[in-house]
């Protein structure tokens, strides 16, 4: 029996030509493109007043919004891009580790003018060494700033224009500082007749403004602690109970 393998028709397709056949491949390379083209939205929304209303409410929403949004991000503090946060009063403290010790110095009869300053020592609660010195004028407010901890403060005797000296506050006196905070303290110092003052008193202030001067700050080092350092012996000269030799060109300083 011999087997035919002629161009079969698919079944219920209506075509007479076989979708595999030479015609089939030249009437699909040759069809001609659609006639509509792609729907262009502008043009669309000028044939339809609705829809175009639609999209203008709706893009009014979405502006007003957006604006609703960064006022509201204004007010709790956003100031401009992303994670930029105005701190609270309550979070100062948290972006600082320092803090402010403001000092006051007083003693009735004292001449803030021709005396030599007070001069502050401080120490931190875990040493045994000043952290500081600081000559601390009378009758102003004097601030420095230190790292948050505990300190003990102690003060060294001015020398007034007469030779007079001040008994400091006893001892020393502890402090906390905090970060982001200022903690004031007013030192009272009492005059001692000049004349209950002996030659050892003056010899041992000289000597410990020395060593202060050695962890002294901007008021205590160069040209400013050398200026105090004259003053302080040419007032301990006036005393009636001391004497020390000044150079003559110590003298014109």
């Amino acid at each position: 029996m011999a087997f035919g393998f002629g161009n079969k028709r698919k079944k219920g397709s209506g075509s007479g030509v076989a979708l595999h056949s030479p015609s089939a491949i030249r009437m699909l390379k040759t069809r001609p493109p659609a006639e509509s083209e792609p729907l262009n939205p502008a043009e669309f929304l000028k044939t339809d007043k609705r829809i175009l209303r639609r999209v203008i409410v709706a893009g009014a929403l979405v502006v007003i919004m957006l604006v609703s949004v960064l006022l509201a991000g204004t007010s709790t503090g956003i100031v401009s891009g992303p994670n930029l946060v105005n701190p609270t009063p309550s979070q100062t403290t948290a972006l600082t580790t320092h803090g402010f010790l403001e000092l006051t110095v007083s003693a009735d009869g004292w001449d803030a003018e021709g005396s030599t300053p007070a001069i502050l020592r401080v120490r931190p609660d875990d040493s045994e060494e000043y952290l500081l010195c600081r000559a601390v004028p009378a009758g102003i407010r004097d601030t420095i700033e230190l790292d948050e901890g505990v300190y003990f403060l102690s003060w060294i005797t001015p020398v007034d224009a007469d030779g007079t000296l001040y008994i400091p506050p006893e001892g020393e006196e502890q402090v906390t500082v905090r970060a982001g905070h200022t903690v004031s303290r007013t030192a009272v110092f009492t005059r001692v007749p000049v004349a209950d003052s002996t030659f050892s008193d003056y010899a041992a202030t000289i000597d410990i403004v020395y060593e202060a001067m050695a962890k002294g700050d901007d008021t205590l080092s160069g040209e400013a602690g050398e200026a105090l350092m004259h003053k302080l012996q040419v007032n301990a000269n006036e005393a009636p109970n001391f004497f020390i030799y000044i150079a003559e060109e110590d003298q014109a300083y």
